[in-house]
């Protein structure tokens, strides 16, 4: 999400802008990211994604602007499936699941902050489910549930009427069938610097450097 939100794959997945822009306000490179405010989202639609019972990465530099309510990042939820990356006003995140009913990563002491990029990383790896920010491991919980074919709403809940992301992103990637972290690492210090090169079918959900979907090789 640095020079648009268009879907550059080979898979010509259909990727629906309502209201979203590039801005040069605030970037954690390259001069530009994907500004995100109240009535606004981008949105995949149901079955994109697969992620069944194995690992997953889900990775994005976001800036939280401050929000008076509640407000869902990355939300891959539909009724009775899925999950979602949400926040509270305070900035912490966490990783709510409707196959549990509740959160697999709680929001405490998860914190974003406000005001600046922060890079945050949510990988499954063997039943496990890991926060990572700034590249620091800050929880990691059982997570082993099969969440099916299911769409993706990006800065607001699945509803598409509601808790609105209010910030900016940057460099997100959706990878299915690996965890690309599970200790401590260096964030990244370029675009596309996340080596996905062990993937098979590789290709760009939205723009090359932005969002990723990915399946590993047998």
């Amino acid at each position: 999400l640095t020079t648009d939100t268009n879907d550059d794959s080979v898979n010509n997945v259909t990727v629906t802008n309502s209201g979203i822009v590039i801005s040069s306000a605030q970037s954690q490179f390259n001069g530009s990211s994907a500004y995100f405010s109240t009535g606004n989202h981008l949105s995949v639609a149901d079955g994109t994604f697969n992620f069944g019972t194995a690992d997953f990465t889900i990775s994005a530099f976001i800036y939280h602007s401050g929000m008076g309510h509640d407000g869902n990042v990355f939300d891959f939820r539909e009724s009775g499936d899925g999950f979602t990356v949400n926040m509270d006003t305070s900035g912490n995140i966490g990783v709510y699941s409707n196959k549990k009913g509740g959160y697999t990563i709680a929001r405490s002491n998860t914190s974003i902050g406000s005001g600046s990029f922060k890079h945050v990383a949510i990988c499954r790896d063997n039943g496990t489910i890991r926060l990572f920010i700034d590249g620091v491991l800050t929880q990691a919980t059982a997570d082993a549930f099969d969440y099916g074919a299911i769409p993706l709403v990006v800065g607001a809940r699945f509803s598409k009427d509601e808790q609105y992301f209010l910030g900016y992103i940057q460099d997100f990637y959706v990878i299915e069938g690996e965890a690309l972290f599970t200790t401590a690492f260096s964030v990244p210090t370029a675009p596309g610097a996340i080596d996905v090169s062990n993937t098979r079918a590789h290709s760009h959900v939205w723009n090359y450097k932005d969002v990723y979907k990915g399946n590993v090789a047998d």
